[in-house]
Order: C-alpha cells, then structure tokens, then sequence
C-alpha cells in the first residue's frame, strides 16, 4: 500500500526536522554557552516555523514530504540570523551599554546586512516557485517553503530576537568564565594565554 509509505516517509521527515532543531540548539548551547543566550536564538525556531505553516496554509499547500523536506532545510538557515544579531547585541553588552540599548543598537547596526543576504538568498529559491507544469507541482511547495522560511526568519531576527535580548540577556552573558565547561569556556582559557 502505497499510502503507508508515504505515510512513514513524513514521519521520517518530521522527526529528522525535530532532530536538526535540537542539534541545532545543542550547537548553540557548545558555542554560546549560556543558556539564556542558546534560548533567544532557539525560540526563533518554532516561532519561525509557525508562520511558515501558517503561510503554507495561506498559499494552499498540503504538509508533505516536499514541505517538511524544505522545513528540514531551512532549520538551520532560520537560526542563522538571530545569531548574527545575538552577537551584535553581545558586543555591546561589552561595551557597557544596558541589555536593552544593547539590543536597539545592536539589530540596528546589522539590518542592513541581514536584509541583504536574506534577499539574496530568498531570491535563489523564489525561482522554484515560478517552475511550471508537473515539475512546478512538485517544485513549488519545497521553493515557498525554503523562500518564506528564510525570509519569515528576518523577521523575527530583527523583532522577536532584539525583544528578547533586552529582556533576558545580561553583561554576564556576554562574557564566558574561563572556568566553565564546553567550547566557550575552552575558547576563553585559550584567549587568555
């Protein structure tokens, strides 16, 4: 029965995309360090993936292989902005500036950018959804998905992380113990010799 194995090839998909989410986070946690720092940048997972659902359902399309396929993808794409952001912010939490000043001047500084290589990455997918005939069937569900994610990923980079930060992080974070554990506290020890 054909629909059993599509069946479990969504399943398959489905938990590979939590896997990546939660490699994801567990990479944010190795580098960053802080777990307040890890849970800013990891809430613009779900959040992002909510409004690609809720625009694939604008857009009239089914949750699929092709759809969770580009979800998968698009993973650690989503998280890419709000750690550029995340980190301006860091730096001017180290330069003395208050969590939420930190977080203002620090989006500000770098929306530009972030708009730049968002665009250009939105305009690398936008052709699959303008594929036509059977192929545009099969294209254009992966091409809305990837397209929005990336760009609905800006979104909540430039507001939802900024928010965040102003909220939760502290000068604290900022600045890793060279006596902690993981890859933080490795790289400050290393950066004190």
């Amino acid at each position: 029965d054909e629909s059993e194995y599509v069946g479990q090839s969504v399943s398959l998909v489905r938990s590979n995309l939590m896997l990546g989410a939660v490699l994801a986070t567990i990479v944010l946690l190795l580098f960053l360090g802080s777990f307040r720092t890890v849970l800013v940048c990891a809430i613009s997972i779900p959040s992002t993936l909510i409004a690609v659902f809720l625009l694939l359902w604008a857009f009239d399309q089914t949750l699929n292989i092709l759809t969770l396929a580009g979800l998968a993808f698009a993973v650690g794409m989503v998280i890419d902005n709000a750690i550029v952001v995340v980190e301006n912010v860091f730096s001017h939490l180290e330069k003395g500036q208050s969590p939420m000043k930190a977080a203002i001047d620090g989006t500000q500084e770098v929306v530009g950018a972030l708009v730049a290589s968002t665009l250009t990455t939105v305009a690398v997918f936008l052709p699959l959804v303008m594929v036509e005939g059977e192929a545009g069937r099969v294209f254009r569900a992966l091409g809305i998905t990837l397209a929005s994610s990336v760009a609905l990923s800006l979104i909540g980079a430039v507001t939802l992380v900024p928010m965040l930060s102003g909220v939760f992080l502290t000068r604290k974070d900022a600045h890793p113990d060279p006596n902690e554990g993981g890859l933080s506290g490795l790289v400050a020890r290393g950066s004190a010799l």
